[in-house]
């Protein structure tokens, strides 16, 4: 199919040849493109348990991970390992002994708030507010933490403005 499409271009002049083969090239750069980035979504997953059924479905992308500082309720400072899918937050206990991560909390990012942490003097926390959980994330500093601000804000409201384009469909 894509053989014959090729060679029909040959038919026309210059410009349409040019356009049919950039639009071939520019298809297969995006399957390439679709291809590494289920490999890599596909290596994330096999390093979390138990395996979440939410995260096996074809649309969800991955956007970024690290280890950040959960302040829980007492005060006490507990390392988790994050990660940021295109419609949901996990944050996960790491064993060491097999390099996998437990996850501790899922939260899906369509109910999800997440702002700086204003009472925080050095800069370098965020406040992550969920129906299900609520915390403040410590970061390393505080170009980490903007970071991770800009894309938990950026991820939420894709989220949201994906889930209102499907809400008008339906």
């Amino acid at each position: 199919d894509w053989f014959d499409t090729v060679q029909n271009a040959f038919s026309g002049n210059a410009g349409q040849v040019i356009s049919v083969l950039h639009s071939f090239v520019m298809s297969i750069r995006e399957d390439i493109r679709a291809k590494i980035e289920i490999d890599y979504m596909l290596k994330i997953m096999s390093r979390i348990v138990p395996k979440s059924s939410q995260l096996a479905t074809e649309n969800i992308s991955f956007l970024r991970e690290g280890d950040l500082n959960k302040i829980s309720s007492k005060g006490r400072l507990d390392l988790y390992h994050f990660f940021l899918f295109s419609d949901t937050l996990l944050y996960c206990s790491t064993n060491m002994l097999n390099d996998a991560y437990k996850i501790h909390e899922q939260l899906p990012l369509i109910a999800m708030v997440v702002s700086d942490h204003t009472e925080d003097t050095s800069g370098c926390s965020l406040y992550i507010k969920h129906p299900t959980k609520s915390f403040v994330v410590l970061c390393e500093d505080q170009n980490t933490k903007r970071e991770w601000l800009r894309d938990l804000t950026r991820a939420i409201e894709d989220k949201k403005r994906r889930f209102q384009a499907h809400e008008k469909v339906v």
